[in-house]
């Protein structure tokens, strides 16, 4: 890990010029080594961990891809990895955007309803103990955040009556609702 460097630490200065010399003969060799096993790895359809399907699987390949051409403990190291990043990623819970879908879902599905005022929807997220909905960036979620990201899945607020008022609010129905987003992600 990266740490920012306390008052007393001295760090020896890094020059582009004489790192570029010595890294020389290394990339001599892993270019020299590249060129004889390009077409392998090219052509090569490695085995992938388990779980690691989809575009984790897209973005792992070619690694797995040379680490099987390098031999020696690379494909077992490579493939701990991916195993590893992929595995820990799923078990995030998904970023921002993510955790809110799955929080308006479990919103919408215990009100067993398909409309909600936003007003309504964000009371009921700053509500939920286990979600960080009360400090984004420093404050608390608030409806303008919340149709921004939402924005990013094609979910968009929309004008409806509820309780006899006209108010503003989320749908699960209709082109922006959030059915899709829910269905997609």
């Amino acid at each position: 890990h990266m740490r920012r460097r306390a008052a007393g630490e001295t760090v020896e200065p890094f020059k582009e010029r004489v790192v570029e010399r010595q890294a020389a003969p290394l990339r001599d060799r892993l270019a020299t080594w590249v060129g004889s096993v390009g077409n392998q790895v090219g052509d090569a359809e490695p085995e992938m961990p388990d779980g690691v399907t989809d575009r984790a699987a897209e973005i792992w390949e070619p690694l797995l891809a040379i680490a099987d051409a390098a031999g020696e403990h690379w494909p077992a190291t490579a493939r701990a990895a991916c195993a590893y990043f992929v595995a820990s990623n799923s078990n995030r819970g998904g970023s921002f955007g993510i955790q809110l879908l799955a929080d308006l879902r479990r919103i919408f599905t215990e009100r067993n309803t398909d409309r909600l005022p936003s007003t309504f929807v964000i009371a009921e997220l700053l509500e939920m103990e286990e979600s960080d909905w009360t400090d984004v960036k420093g404050k608390p979620l608030n409806p303008r955040m919340m149709a921004k990201e939402l924005s990013r899945y094609d979910v968009k607020p929309t004008t409806f009556k509820y309780d006899g008022d006209s108010v503003k609010g989320y749908t699960t129905t209709g082109e922006t609702g959030l059915a899709d987003a829910w269905t997609r992600y």
